[in-house]
């Protein structure tokens, strides 16, 4: 599992990411703290070289005192970062989570 904290206003723009695409992408700078976490996560959960076949770690965001947790689906180093999100990005490469809901509810017709 990894964690985070993460400002209202930046969870709300993530949720409304969610609710258009099912999903939303958690950037984090190329820095040594980031890339420390995030290399000991990747050695942990990396599917090429120790044939892991189950699901990624949980990221949590702290907001504020509350905790929200996703399952991260994709991990991604790249220079591709939103423009919604690219003026809080000071570096030329990020980190790019895919994250998406827990547990997906399932709609039942009745």
């Amino acid at each position: 599992m990894i964690s985070t904290t993460i400002t209202k206003k930046n969870f709300e723009m993530k949720m409304e990411d969610m609710k258009k695409e099912g999903f939303f992408i958690e950037y984090k700078e190329e820095k040594p703290f980031w890339k420390k976490r995030i290399d000991n996560l990747l050695k942990e959960y990396d599917l090429r070289a120790w044939g892991f076949s189950g699901e990624l770690p949980e990221i949590v965001f702290l907001v504020g005192n509350v905790p929200h947790r996703f399952r991260i689906v994709d991990i991604l180093y790249t220079d591709d970062v939103s423009e919604k999100y690219a003026s809080a990005i000071n570096t030329e490469f990020v980190y790019a989570f895919k994250c998406v809901p827990l547990i997906r509810q399932i709609e039942v017709k009745r």
